[in-house]
């Protein structure tokens, strides 16, 4: 059946192909909402603040620990705005305590709730790691594609030379 395209077919359909999927991945990620549990945050322009900057201080001073049960968090009950994405947590920070989030989870980002000001939050650093294999996974089908491609061609080449040595042979003992 693909022998019946022509090449300037599949071209065009490869075309269409990839301007499609490129499409479809600037739709997802337009329509994708930010936040967590699908709830749309506003994202501020602040400017980041250090990376060891401590923010205990900004905590409230009624704050329940990580592990005490049936605690609700400012981002739960009130509005809030992502004052600083979400990163990975530096080895300082790690080591020192001086965020408590990145003793649960490697990824944080920094909110500014309505209420109780500034706080970090835990957040799945996956997505953007899931972000980056999908684009892995892109290139590597794009030069396995072109490889093969090329491995295709050549192989058309040889046949085609090889089925005019026959035609040439055929036409010299004919004569």
């Amino acid at each position: 059946m693909i022998e019946l395209c022509s090449r300037r077919r599949m071209i065009a359909a490869i075309i269409v192909l990839v301007c499609v999927s490129i499409i479809i991945v600037l739709l997802e990620n337009i329509l994708t909402p930010d936040g967590v549990h699908g709830r749309r945050v506003a994202v501020s322009s602040e400017a980041p603040l250090p990376a060891a900057h401590n923010l205990s201080s900004a905590l409230p001073a009624t704050a329940l620990p990580e592990s005490a049960p049936g605690q609700r968090h400012c981002w739960e009950s009130q509005t809030f705005t992502v004052a600083r994405p979400c990163r990975r947590c530096t080895g300082f920070e790690k080591a020192s305590g001086s965020v408590p989030e990145c003793g649960h989870s490697d990824y944080i980002e920094l909110l500014n709730c309505e209420k109780d000001g500034k706080v970090y939050r835990g957040c799945d650093g996956a997505r953007d790691q899931g972000q980056r294999q999908f684009w892995l996974l892109e290139l590597i089908s794009l030069c396995s594609a072109l490889v093969s491609g090329g491995a295709v061609i050549v192989r058309q080449r040889q046949l085609e030379r090889t089925a005019l040595g026959k035609i040439q042979r055929q036409l010299a003992a004919q004569v």
